[in-house]
């Protein structure tokens, strides 16, 4: 089986799984019992948590139809994957969660986050292009002034997107709408 291909079968896998997440956390922000959740958070942080997971999933379906796999949407989606089993993994030892969030809902992503990022070894490298003189110098020799813009040939979109998702962490953390930060943050 070609790279392309299991790759493709990692994603369409993903967004089984990320539709079976929505359906079984849709009770639980509609205030009804789950027998799948051990736990009952808020609904509002359960309504956030479905927003999420589809647009994980409708990302890897989207992903899955192009022609040519862009690997590093597929390397974002990979640590996306391996965060949130990491993320539920750390609650666990904290005690905060029962081990049936980490085993039973959660080991899924933390097998397609690594195989996401095993397929896509040595075909993803977003280091190299910051050494290039024209965009980074590596001494101040070389600087006649602000760099010239990027062509949009050479823009990686995953990196604008990481940069669009640090600038909306940074903006929540200094925003204070009616007190969420002590509602969600206590």
């Amino acid at each position: 089986m070609g790279r392309d291909r299991a790759i493709r079968i990692g994603l369409w896998v993903s967004v089984l799984m990320s539709a079976m997440a929505v359906v079984v956390f849709v009770p639980l922000a509609l205030s009804q019992e789950s027998s799948l959740v051990p736990v009952a958070p808020p609904r509002h942080v359960v309504a956030q948590q479905i927003v999420g997971i589809a647009v994980f999933g409708g990302a890897f379906a989207w992903l899955a139809r192009q022609t040519v796999i862009n690997r590093a949407l597929v390397a974002v989606g990979g640590l996306g994957k391996l965060g949130y089993f990491f993320t539920t993994a750390a609650y666990w030892l904290a005690g905060d969660l029962p081990f049936a969030m980490v085993g039973s809902a959660v080991v899924p992503d933390l097998l397609l986050g690594a195989r996401q990022l095993r397929l896509n070894r040595g075909s993803v490298d977003f280091v190299q292009p910051l050494y290039r003189e024209s965009i980074w110098p590596l001494s101040s020799r070389h600087v006649r002034g602000p760099p010239p813009p990027i062509a949009p040939s050479e823009r990686h979109e995953v990196l604008d997107a990481l940069r669009g998702l640090a600038l909306f962490g940074i903006l929540f953390v200094n925003l204070d709408a009616g007190g969420v930060r002590q509602q969600i943050f206590p």
